[in-house]
């Protein structure tokens, strides 16, 4: 079989409908995916669907009647290619542009109505390559943008959708310069063997960066799930622990000063019993999403058991540090009275401990935060205890250790 333009259109249509099929398939057959990644996979299932009734539709021309073919063939497949983008959107959890997506099918039906634009070969081929081009150039943006867990198929995915867009423009250029008037032009043209067979190879390429890329997503999330505290969202003690090491030995070589803040909520046994265990673990789910705001690059923010947390903050100086106990502090005292729905305002008790890289290990200085939280729940509870001294701009509950105690 001669890889003809005609033979080419006809590859591309069962590779997305197989496409179509298989992605169905898997959404179907997993119904424990997560949610962004079931949407996902349903709306790339229906993007394949739509370009491959858009592709077998242009094929038809020849046995039903050509200029429906052209008209609603195309409509459809911009569709497909439209909802690409919402797919990959929905993957990432972002907004889904459905109206963007249906927006080049919409104009096209409305420009088809115009004889000046339908009866001129050259308008409509423009309009196609600006639609590939630009979706194209959607998805990239979108996987190169969004990427956050620095997936390596969504990185291959953005690439291919890249290389994607450079095709088309390079094609809609080589029409211009050709003159491709005609469908029996575009046909007969020998780049247009080389640009089909483009379109081929990255569709298929598509359809397994898709698969792949799912597969990913789902296995990074399991994994996080296991290095995650399933109430709070904060790292597991293991994670806390992990991490943190990994931050020390990248240091190793050059000493910088770290500080890690142990804390504990008070009278959380008492909360739990007065007004209830939901009441209780809204209360720490509070002090996570306050432990967890507003972290710098490395920093880690871990429950290591109960009502006990730890934040280690790496490169930060002792005042620093102290200066962001204190604001988790009044903060959690804040905002506890409306998590437990105005039953109670719960307190925090800290101890922070400033050492630096190649000097301290890690356990000996949690060793020593954990002290000075135990010195904090022995002066009264509600304040930070910390190894450097206050001066004037440290608020009056950080507690410094005095000279008898330090001793």
């Amino acid at each position: 079989m001669s890889l003809d333009a005609a033979t080419l259109i006809i590859a591309i249509t069962i590779v997305e409908w197989v496409a179509a099929l298989l992605i169905f398939l898997v959404w179907r057959v997993t119904p424990h995916q997560t949610e962004s990644n079931r949407d996902s996979i349903f709306i790339w299932a229906l993007a394949f669907a739509f370009a491959g009734v858009g592709s077998l539709s242009i094929s038809l021309r020849q046995t039903f009647p050509e200029d429906l073919c052209i008209i609603f063939g195309n409509a459809f497949l911009f569709l497909g290619l439209g909802l690409g983008p919402v797919a990959v959107a929905a993957l990432w959890k972002q907004k889904r542009p459905y109206r963007l997506a249906v927006l080049p099918s919409i104009l096209w039906l409305t420009l088809c109505t115009i004889p000046a634009f339908f009866e001129t070969y050259a308008a409509r081929a423009l309009f196609v390559q600006a639609v590939f081009i630009s979706t194209s150039c959607w998805i990239a943006i979108l996987c190169f943008r969004h990427n956050q867990e620095r997936l390596n198929t969504a990185k291959w995915l953005g690439i291919t959708s890249t290389l994607d867009a450079v095709y088309q423009t390079g094609y809609m250029f080589v029409s211009h310069f050709k003159s491709i008037g005609s469908l029996t032009d575009f046909y007969s043209e020998s780049a247009t063997q080389i640009y089909l067979l483009l379109v081929l190879l990255t569709a298929s390429a598509k359809v397994i960066l898709v698969f792949s890329l799912v597969i990913e997503k789902e296995q990074r999330h399991y994994r996080d799930q296991a290095h995650r505290d399933s109430l709070t969202g904060l790292a597991n003690r293991r994670a806390f622990f992990d991490d943190a090491r990994r931050w020390l030995a990248d240091q190793s070589g050059w000493p910088k000063p770290y500080s890690v803040l142990m804390i504990d909520v008070d009278h959380f046994k008492q909360i739990n019993d007065a007004h209830g265990h939901a009441t209780g673990d809204r209360i720490l789910q509070t002090l996570g999403e306050i432990c967890g705001d507003g972290l710098r690059l490395g920093s880690i923010a871990g429950r290591l058991g109960g009502e006990e947390f730890a934040l280690f903050l790496p490169g930060t100086t002792p005042h620093k540090a102290i200066m962001r106990a204190e604001r988790i502090r009044e903060r959690f005292a804040r905002e506890s009275l409306a998590a437990s729905n105005g039953k109670v305002s719960a307190t925090i008790s800290g101890g922070l401990y400033s050492a630096s890289s190649g000097h301290e290990p890690l356990e000996r200085a949690l060793a020593a935060a954990d002290e000075r939280l135990y010195q904090a729940k022995a002066k009264g509870k509600n304040q930070i205890v910390t190894d450097i001294l206050a001066d004037a701009d440290i608020p009056s509950k950080v507690a410094p250790l005095n000279a008898e105690e330090a001793a």
